[in-house]
């Protein structure tokens, strides 16, 4: 996908996207080994990613599920060491996600 940050655009491969987090009418968008800022709003870039891949853990947060490490009460640790608090309107969906994936 293409991001457009200051006055450019930007590739951004998916597979690099660890998570994104709102700013208003901006998005922070983490990569392993950086960090990206483009105007748009959480809900335009959660209509774009696909479902398969990436949950919103909370209003602030979406995330990337290969990059979730341990699911521990009410945070996610991510493959980067972030620990991001998953938020009570999204505690049930996140939770049922992450157990589609549980081998048991």
């Amino acid at each position: 996908m293409y991001l457009k940050t200051d006055k450019k655009l930007e590739q951004i491969q998916l597979d690099d996207l660890v998570f994104a987090e709102a700013l208003g009418d901006y998005i922070k968008v983490f990569l392993p080994d950086r960090f990206v800022v483009t105007h748009l709003t959480m809900t335009k870039l959660s209509e774009v990613l696909p479902a398969d891949r990436f949950l919103r853990i909370n209003r602030s947060y979406l995330i990337q599920l290969r990059h979730i490490k341990t699911l521990e009460g009410n945070a996610v640790r991510l493959s980067t060491g972030d620990n991001l608090v998953i938020g009570p309107n999204y505690r049930d969906a996140v939770k049922e996600r992450i157990r589609r994936e549980l081998i048991s």
